[in-house]
């Protein structure tokens, strides 16, 4: 506690694509207020899976403390609640290091319940409700979680009503992407796509069924994918050869396939989750969150009176819910009191409460003697109305993944040819991906059809009206569709550029795609928008009351090198005083190379060899499956036992074996008293709907926990020729070789074959 506040830090406890840091502050008169930053805004990494240390250090200079100071520091886990190795499994980088040598005392470490607990609090607090169900869906959580069900209100907190774990929608839709040809973090790209495979219905005799099993709140996939953590599509689906081949129709339909269940998966859940708790309002969070699609389906299917979803629902928004579950922590431990959620509401932001100084932009065009004038609201909006297309940076930062008009590229609506000027001209992109429209909420009723009209944070794909096919082509998707962002006078300046855009066009509305290039996190600081302007051929910049024309640049490749060597040595230096800062580096500790090394030995063994050993002994060893009758398991289990049963000269230890599909519709085939070897199997007849629909299951175990990777024992057909040449040409036999040639040639090759 420092001067009677109080400090939760929250940030991930493993490695995400999205990573983030928040600071909450709770003050004497009971009030909250929090900072947030985003790792790839300060480092301008997209999706880059760094340690969020430099978002670390931003959240305790914003409030001018230390990391000593800060009273909880609130993570999440993987499988094991550690700040450090909270999965073996994974492969070590140098963010683990800088994790494990963090100045954090025992005392400051709290941890959530779970990483979906955290996505909680930030869909139910914020979302300005009494009492609400929460709906956490993602592709992973804590244990390998898919999606959990809280019910949640003002006076008694959030309570968790289910957990699934195994394959959920969330997974199989990143599978899905992945076999178009997208990376990882990029689902957005596969909704953008899948209104374009709804003409194709005559490809789906070649394209897998996508729809799940569903038993009361567990949505299975296990006849389509592996469950993590060895996750894996178990359908045949050769992936998108190149960029140009996703149009076509195949693979367009299988965007809209995947799509549709995701809507189906999403409906289901939502009809289950009313009809047994009687909730009237749902929140949701979790990646699977930002669908914008199915968030609108979702809202106008009725089936609530009220939903909300989280702005930031993927995991950059985690670490404000991890702080939130930490701030309750510390009003516990240090003021015996709790945290008055009512009264925070207006805590929440939409754009962060800091402006930074744009000194050194002016600097920067002085000295390449680049004219700017002031940014008159007027001048913009007549700008975008000759076709101009403007960079646009307002002070605070969007919360979440999306522009909502202080960090973005504004066009006009109006020009047929304005997406494909975009696409190619400033965002370098896909052409299917859509623009979304930013407009005056007043004339919301004129342009689009929604239940609501009020859309402040893009997180909904409403329904375009004949008039938004007229007056703002551009922003229509091709299944008539867009998200659109409602703006008011709270939104700041942008506002006001709208208005003059109306009363000297007739048109309430502009397109507004995220101030980024692609491949690259959105702008944080007004040089970052200078970079980003140089790079994408904009027309105008504007940073707060600054406006630049392109045409009265000199030379931009001149501008821009100053512009990215100044990022380059800001970065250099922030990131030299923030390790010497966070980190212990005492003497004796282990040196990075050592840490890197171990931990890369010690994680294969656990991806590819820990469960292999661990059968072996259970099986062969220690025996005590034997109690069981039966052994149920599939073919490829039952070839790597047989293999085991010879190196260790011993029988299968079980009289009955029985082999069934490792999914869901499989339960009801498993007898009393039984073993399974299943990988999907051993979390599914763990689930709670599962134990209710098939009482036998109380009676049987399992061999695999949820935390476990699936047991790998790698074969190729061999001949008996070949292996006794094999064995021949190693120390054994051959004199002139030796053991440590053997495992630097030999083995060191069918090791970076198999596992790297």
């Amino acid at each position: 506690m420092k001067d009677g506040h109080l400090y939760s830090l929250g940030f991930m406890s493993y490695c995400s694509h999205d990573p983030a840091a928040c600071l909450i502050r709770l003050q004497p008169n009971g009030q909250l207020d929090y900072i947030h930053f985003e790792e790839g805004m300060l480092s301008r990494r997209k999706k880059s899976y760094q340690f969020p240390l430099r978002a670390i250090q931003a959240c305790l200079d914003h409030y001018g403390i230390t990391l000593d100071e800060v009273d909880v520091v609130a993570l999440d886990f993987m499988n094991s609640r550690s700040v450090h190795n909270t999965a073996s499994y994974y492969r070590k980088l140098v963010g683990d290091y800088i994790r494990a040598k963090l100045r954090l005392r025992e005392d400051q470490i709290h941890f959530a319940d779970s990483h979906h607990l955290a996505h909680a609090y930030t869909a139910f607090y914020p979302s300005g409700f009494e009492n609400a169900a929460v709906l956490a869906i993602d592709g992973l959580g804590s244990e390998q979680d898919t999606h959990t069900i809280f019910l949640a209100n003002l006076a008694d907190g959030i309570q968790k009503v289910y957990s699934q774990k195994g394959t959920g929608i969330g997974q199989l839709y990143s599978l899905i992407t992945e076999r178009l040809g997208f990376e990882d973090g990029e689902e957005g790209k596969t909704m953008g796509l899948a209104p374009y495979g709804e003409a194709h219905a005559g490809v789906d005799g070649s394209l897998p069924d996508l729809g799940g099993t569903y038993q009361g709140y567990c949505v299975d996939y296990s006849h389509l994918m592996q469950r993590q953590p060895t996750p894996r599509l178990r359908i045949n689906i050769e992936k998108c050869p190149s960029k140009l081949d996703v149009y076509s129709p195949r693979y367009a339909r299988l965007a809209y396939k995947v799509q549709q269940e995701l809507e189906c998966c999403l409906l289901h859940l939502s009809r289950e989750i009313h009809a047994r708790t009687g909730a009237r309002r749902l929140c949701i969070a979790g990646g699977v969150g930002l669908n914008c699609v199915a968030n609108e389906i979702i809202r106008c299917s009725g089936i609530f009176e009220e939903v909300f979803v989280q702005p930031s629902s993927g995991d950059s928004g985690v670490a404000l819910g991890l702080a939130m579950v930490g701030i309750e922590e510390a009003a516990r431990r240090f003021g015996n009191r709790g945290v008055d959620w009512r009264s925070s509401q207006e805590a929440f932001w939409t754009y962060a409460p800091i402006k930074f100084d744009n000194s050194e932009l002016r600097n920067m065009l002085a000295v390449q003697n680049v004219p700017w004038y002031p940014a008159e609201t007027r001048a913009v909006a007549q700008s975008l109305t000759e076709g101009h297309i403007v960079a646009y940076y307002e002070a605070g930062w969007e919360f979440g993944p999306r522009a909502l008009g202080h960090r973005s590229f504004l066009a006009d609506p109006r020009s047929p040819e304005m997406k494909a000027i975009l696409n190619s001209k400033i965002k370098h992109r896909e052409l299917y991906r859509p623009f979304a429209p930013i407009m005056l909420a007043e004339h919301f009723t004129d342009y689009f059809d929604s239940p609501v009209t009020w859309h402040p944070h893009m997180l909904y794909a409403v329904r375009c009206r004949e008039r938004a096919k007229h007056d703002a082509q551009t922003i229509v998707h091709v299944d008539d569709t867009a998200r659109v962002q409602t703006c008011s006078p709270e939104a700041g300046r942008i506002y006001d550029v709208i208005v003059e855009f109306h009363k000297l066009t007739g048109v309430p509305i502009l397109v507004n795609t995220s101030l980024n290039d692609n491949d690259e996190p959105i702008v944080m600081t007004p040089i970052d928008a200078l970079s980003c302007f140089l790079r994408t051929n904009a027309d105008i910049l504007v940073v707060d009351d600054i406006m630049v024309r392109r045409n009265e640049i000199c030379s931009t490749d001149v501008l821009l090198a100053a512009a990215e060597a100044y990022q380059s040595e800001q970065l250099r230096k922030y990131t030299d005083r923030t390790l010497r800062n966070l980190l212990d580096f005492s003497t004796g500790v282990e040196d990075i190379n050592s840490f890197l090394t171990r931990n890369l030995l010690s994680s294969l063994y656990a991806r590819f060899n820990e469960s292999a050993d661990r059968l072996a002994r259970a099986l062969f060893v220690d025996e005590s499956p034997s109690d069981f009758v039966c052994l149920i398991t599939d073919t490829y289990h039952l070839d790597i036992i047989r293999r085991m049963a010879t190196h260790h000269k011993k029988l299968i230890p079980f009289s009955e074996t029985l082999l069934l599909d490792d999914q869901w519709t499989s339960l009801g085939s498993i007898p009393e008293n039984s073993y399974v070897l299943l990988y999907n199997l051993s979390v599914c007849m763990r689930d709670a709907e599962a134990c209710t629909a098939y009482p036998a299951l109380s009676t049987c175990s399992s061999f695999y926990q949820s935390s476990d990777r699936l047991v790998l024992m790698h074969s190729k057909d061999t001949s008996l020729d070949e292996l006794v040449a094999q064995i021949m040409d190693t120390y054994e036999v051959n004199t002139s070789r030796n053991i440590g040639e053997l495992f630097a040639g030999v083995i060191a090759q069918e090791f970076t074959r198999i596992y790297l």
